[in-house]
């Protein structure tokens, strides 16, 4: 046995057909992985600037720094992987991160100086010769 509808009223095709677009405008958004033209000039400019100037907290630009640069300037989700082809196709290349050599605190250093001039008077320090087999055993039972 058949169910029988009535037929649809306008306003039901209406309402039906609003959701519809608005749904299709919704997947589009979502679903956006590219940058336009537009965003990808900017994107490039972005590059020739350290990433401090944009609130990221680092210094250099890395994988998942670009990511979510992208994120949060153009609300695109951009993988990591997506984010070294974006790189490689504007024909810039990422420099390796390098550890931060540790500086020397000035204080210290004026201190540990005004107590080696302080103790300058009490340390000797006597070089020996070359060779010395007379002064160091080992030397001896070398031969």
């Amino acid at each position: 046995m058949a169910i029988l509808h009535e037929p649809y009223s306008t306003e039901f095709v209406v309402l039906r057909m609003k959701a519809l677009l608005a749904w299709q405008i919704r997947i589009a958004q979502v679903a956006q992985k590219k940058l336009s033209e537009r965003q990808l000039i900017e994107f490039n400019e972005a590059l020739r600037r350290p990433p401090r100037n944009f609130g990221l907290n680092t210094n250099i630009w890395e994988d998942k720094t670009l990511s979510s640069f992208i994120k949060q300037q153009y609300n695109i989700d951009l993988g990591v992987r997506q984010s070294q082809r974006l790189i490689r196709r504007l024909g810039i290349r990422l420099r390796k991160q390098r550890p931060v050599i540790a500086k020397p605190d000035p204080d210290q250093q004026k201190m540990h100086k005004k107590y080696r001039e302080d103790c300058a008077n009490r340390f000797s320090l006597n070089f020996l010769p070359p060779s010395s087999p007379e002064l160091n055993p080992i030397e001896k039972s070398g031969n």
